[in-house]
């Protein structure tokens, strides 16, 4: 791997840690001062915005990012225009039934289009588009301008007790401006609109992301069906402890996430040069030692800092949002081992394994969150996704020693 794109990688990499904090401190405002019922209602519609978009990409936000690496300035954006024209048709498709069955809100718009819609756009193909054009930089720049100016908008709005919507609307506006600025060349680029009335433009866009579209579908019913359960089965308190619980855990899931990105090319260059075999020991030993850093930072921090955590996120302390927190600490214990060995299979050409890996533990999630969100609420979620990863990563495990 290149010095100077490991760099770029480490770079982007920080950026995306720092605006995770700051997202994470606009949250902590909005749950300290916002009524739990309403941020209830909105981590719901987060979580159907992302689940919405996921349909509605059908894998083609992954594809783009391989197949146009070749391509010329000009042609890369009018694959992109019309890949965000398509998605935006679909995610409205999409949204219509959503409103019909969890009921219509200006929360829930505003959410779609923020979060569905906006970020979609910003975070999963704008930013493959400059990572392409190698100006990631300019994206980079972008993020974490518009992560802290969204912080200070959030507490300058609180602080004065302006309305949830008000703030939403911010939001909207805000993600807007930095789509602008990120996508000013679009002024340029000529579409054909007749062939937004051919079926054959919605079929290949469905067909041709259908590979990566296929795992996705699988991690969805990690990350969205927990989210549904609590709202429809329980009360959207309970759904906003959660979100809250996810919205901690989720920075350290962004460093296993860097630690995955570095891994990758890492995988690929030793694969290339030593061989599988070797490259497969190599992985244990850096698997082993991960876990056991992060167990050290279980059994050191957790215990003291999940009821700190949850009292500076709810205002006051609250054992069950604590216990909601350590659970899901733990669960990412068994996530380090698929961050780890992911890059390992798909940098041995071993990447359409995965799907055992992911299934298996997806399915059972989806079955047993029923149950375990019925008897025991927002700690019920947490188990259960505690279990299938831990039965994901075994599969993984299986996986590793079976791969020569």
């Amino acid at each position: 791997m290149k010095i100077k794109s490991f760099k770029r990688l480490i770079s982007f990499s920080f950026v995306n840690v720092l605006a995770t904090l700051m997202f994470t401190l606009s949250s902590i405002v909005l749950f300290r001062n916002i009524d739990k019922e309403v941020i209830g209602q909105y981590s719901l519609f987060i979580a159907l915005s992302g689940l919405i978009a996921n349909l509605s990409l059908f894998g083609n936000a992954t594809l783009y990012s391989k197949d146009v690496v070749e391509l010329c300035h000009r042609d890369r954006l009018m694959v992109l225009l019309y890949l965000i024209s398509r998605y935006v048709i679909f995610f409205i498709f999409f949204s219509i039934p959503v409103f019909l069955f969890f009921g219509w809100s200006f929360i829930g718009l505003l959410t779609l289009i923020d979060i569905g819609v906006l970020k979609v756009l910003r975070e999963r193909l704008f930013s493959s588009y400059h990572r392409i054009q190698d100006s990631i930089l300019n994206y980079t720049y972008v993020l974490i301008i518009y992560s802290l100016v969204r912080f200070f908008i959030t507490f300058y709005f609180v602080s004065n007790g302006v309305s949830f919507n008000v703030i939403l609307s911010s939001y909207v506006i805000l993600s807007i401006l930095s789509i602008i600025y990120l996508f000013r060349e679009i002024v340029d680029v000529k579409l054909q609109f007749n062939l937004f009335f051919k079926k054959s433009f919605y079929t290949e866009y469905i067909s041709k992301g259908s590979v990566y579209f296929i795992p996705s579908l699988f991690i969805m019913g990690f990350d969205y069906v927990p989210s549904l359960y609590l709202a429809k089965l329980k009360d959207l308190s309970l759904l906003a402890d959660y979100a809250a619980a996810q919205k901690v855990t989720s920075i350290v899931t962004i460093l296993c996430g860097i630690v995955s990105q570095a891994l990758l090319p890492y995988f690929r260059s030793h694969v290339i040069d030593e061989g599988v075999a070797i490259v497969k020991k190599k992985v244990i030993y850096i698997l082993f030692a991960s876990l056991l850093m992060y167990s050290v930072f279980l059994g050191v921090v957790t215990p003291f800092s999940s009821q700190l955590i949850a009292a500076v996120y709810n205002g006051q302390f609250d054992s069950n949002a604590s216990i909601t927190l350590v659970i899901l600490f733990f669960s990412i214990l068994f996530s380090m081992v698929n961050f780890i060995l992911y890059p390992f299979f798909q940098s041995s050409g071993n990447e359409n394994k995965i799907i055992y890996s992911v299934a298996p533990a997806c399915i059972f999630n989806i079955i047993s969150a029923f149950f375990f969100i019925n008897y025991y609420g927002a700690q019920g979620a947490a188990i259960s996704l505690l279990i299938s990863l831990a039965i994901s990563s075994a599969m993984s495990f299986i996986i590793l020693f079976r791969t020569k």
